[in-house]
């Protein structure tokens, strides 16, 4: 993985390490790696990983995106309370064309309760305001009702 970051500062593109070690890599391995390519937020360099198992017919449909690479990488920022992070591997997932599965849905409601929702709809300056135009004048009067 360091070899394909470094590579990849440098301008070259991921196939040409591995192309060097396909015949020693299993699916898994290529979902490691995407792991900590992902938690390094090297995004370009996670869709040439997936361009190059896709193109060597290793996987089965999307199973490298679905195969919840995606959701180990969201588990992990959500257990780091990165939740912005967290909300980035969504989106990036949406913009990948994976497919989600059961799990993924699972993570994402984690989130949807954890810190970033809670600090989002409860924290006062973040909250959107609300104007209470409640006048009494303005309410309609059902009868002699007394206030």
């Amino acid at each position: 993985m360091l070899a394909l970051l470094r590579n990849h500062r440098r301008g070259l593109k991921a196939d040409v390490l591995l192309n060097k070690v396909k015949g020693n890599m299993e699916l898994d391995g290529y979902k490691s790696v995407l792991v900590g390519v992902g938690r390094m937020e090297q995004w370009d360099l996670a869709r040439e990983i997936v361009e190059f198992v896709k193109a060597g017919g290793r996987e089965r449909g999307d199973e490298v995106l679905t195969s919840n690479w995606f959701v180990a990488l969201a588990t992990r920022r959500l257990e780091e309370k990165a939740y912005d992070a967290t909300c980035d591997v969504f989106g990036y997932m949406k913009e990948f064309g994976s497919v989600p599965s059961g799990e993924t849905i699972e993570t994402f409601a984690k989130l949807t309760v954890s810190g970033l929702f809670a600090q989002t709809f409860f924290c006062p300056r973040l909250r959107p305001s609300v104007v209470d135009d409640y006048t009494p004048s303005k309410t309609p009067s059902f009868g002699s009702e007394s206030h």
